[in-house]
């Protein structure tokens, strides 16, 4: 389907929604990227000009993502947040990782009956395949847990070869670790829990960081007994957003990430990568 069918669909789902949809639609090869909030205001940026507006009183991104840099849902949030008093998520598929993070920057998060949150779990570059990304915490439980055990059974040689570990990259590990912790609660205090106690703030980001892997999923029911704002899509919009979304994944054999609005579309082409 060209962008002009898929415009169709953003428009009529618009219409449902009394809001500006934004798609961000990543491929599975493809992980969250600082760059893409530049790519967010540029296109919310044409499609207010389009409308000969400013801002608009309600953003929706529609949002599948299996992760990626912390930082990068900080700064799409607060570029979404320039254009609108109102920024909500809805959640197709998959927002993992960093993608629950931006969901955290919302004011509500919508999902279809399929759709899954994931643990605040950045991925990071593998150290010497890097054109692996695997969880930021994998190499940290390496270290704290596994190490350890190689240690007692193998005895001193086994540290000999891995005194060949890229230290600078298991800080860097720790460092992403502990950003998207912060933003976690950053993001809740400011936006999708405001006014809560710090402790239910707290107590939420716990749970976030206390999953056993980065795949694992978080559906409507926990998410919703964790304590965030979320409801899911009245059947109607459901099927539209599907809609869309198979559509979109005819694209995204050719592209890694698809940003759009019914007035403006980018189609991003990078390296692909594999997410473990």
């Amino acid at each position: 389907m060209s962008y002009n069918e898929r415009r169709k669909l953003l428009s009529d789902l618009e219409s449902r929604r009394g809001s500006l949809i934004i798609s961000m639609v990543y491929s599975r090869h493809a992980w969250m990227s600082t760059d893409d909030a530049t790519l967010v205001y540029e296109v919310l940026s044409h499609s207010l000009r389009s409308r000969k507006v400013e801002r608009v009183e309600r953003i929706e991104i529609v949002l599948d993502s299996l992760g990626g840099e912390a930082a990068a849902a900080y700064k799409i949030v607060n570029v979404a947040r320039m254009f609108a008093e109102e920024l909500n998520v809805i959640v197709v598929e998959k927002a993992k990782s960093a993608a629950t993070l931006l969901a955290l920057g919302s004011d509500k998060i919508y999902m279809t009956r399929f759709a899954e949150l994931g643990p605040i779990d950045p991925i990071v570059s593998h150290p010497i395949m890097t054109n692996i990304m695997i969880p930021a915490r994998a190499v940290q439980m390496f270290i704290d847990n596994v190490l350890p055990l190689l240690l007692e059974k193998y005895g001193p040689s086994i540290a000999d070869y891995f005194m060949k570990i890229d230290y600078n990259h298991i800080g860097f590990c720790r460092a992403a670790m502990k950003e998207a912790e912060e933003y976690a609660k950053l993001l809740l205090r400011k936006y999708h829990m405001r006014g809560k106690p710090s402790s239910e703030i707290e107590e939420t980001v716990k749970k976030l960081l206390s999953y056993p892997s980065h795949d694992f999923v978080i559906g409507f029911e926990e998410a919703r007994d964790m304590g965030l704002n979320i409801e899911l899509l009245k059947p109607d919009e459901e099927d539209l957003v599907w809609r869309l979304y198979r559509e979109y994944g005819r694209s995204l054999d050719d592209v890694v990430l698809i940003v759009e609005t019914k007035e403006y579309s980018r189609e991003v082409k990078r390296p692909k990568v594999t997410i473990w």
